[in-house]
């Protein structure tokens, strides 16, 4: 938890918006992968994916 809250700190406050989006989106992913039948869906891989991205892209800007 404290190297969460020690990463926020260094995000550029334009991003923390994005960032904090796509950590609850991810979230979301998780709780409804529990409860879903439906293994691999497509948008999840693929939310997944642009996740990943996007983190990625932050953290070279840092």
């Amino acid at each position: 938890w404290k190297n969460f809250k020690m990463g926020l700190k260094k995000i550029k406050t334009d991003e923390k918006p994005l960032i904090f989006g796509l950590i609850f989106g991810l979230i979301a992913l998780v709780i409804t992968h529990f409860v879903s039948p439906y293994l691999n869906h497509p948008l999840g891989i693929g939310y997944l994916i642009l996740c990943s991205l996007i983190f990625s892209n932050a953290k070279q800007k840092i």
